[in-house]
């Protein structure tokens, strides 16, 4: 099973630095990133993971904490919950919201309309 530990072992990887760099980039000491990457295994605390959010805002959070979803959230695709909630039934909704006009900015609200546009 793939820790958090190795989650940021692989950030480091793919952003082709080594411990020190990416402690300095992200404003820990290099030992606290030796102590989570290396023999100890130590778990990262609140602040380390804020820090990493902070210098890598394309990092997916649910990868780095849960490792859930890609390592970028660039790899996401657009952030259109629509297409997130309906998969397959895309072209379907998509003539839907067509219909009746497209999502607000209000997610409970478009959803529930259109539950209710697609119940009629």
């Amino acid at each position: 099973m793939e820790t958090v530990n190795m989650r940021i072992a692989t950030l480091i990887e793919s952003e082709k630095l080594n411990k020190n760099t990416f402690a300095q980039k992200i404003g820990v000491t290099a030992n606290t990133i030796g102590y989570i990457v290396g023999e100890r295994q130590s778990k990262p605390g609140f602040e380390v993971i804020e820090k990493i959010a902070v210098a890598y805002p394309d990092v997916n959070m649910d990868w780095l904490i849960r490792g859930t979803g890609p390592i970028r959230k660039s790899l996401l695709g657009p952030p259109n919950v629509i297409w997130t909630l309906l998969g397959n039934e895309r072209v379907r909704y998509g003539e839907l919201l067509k219909l009746h006009g497209s999502l607000n900015g209000d997610y409970d609200l478009s959803l529930s309309a259109l539950q209710t546009a697609t119940q009629s």
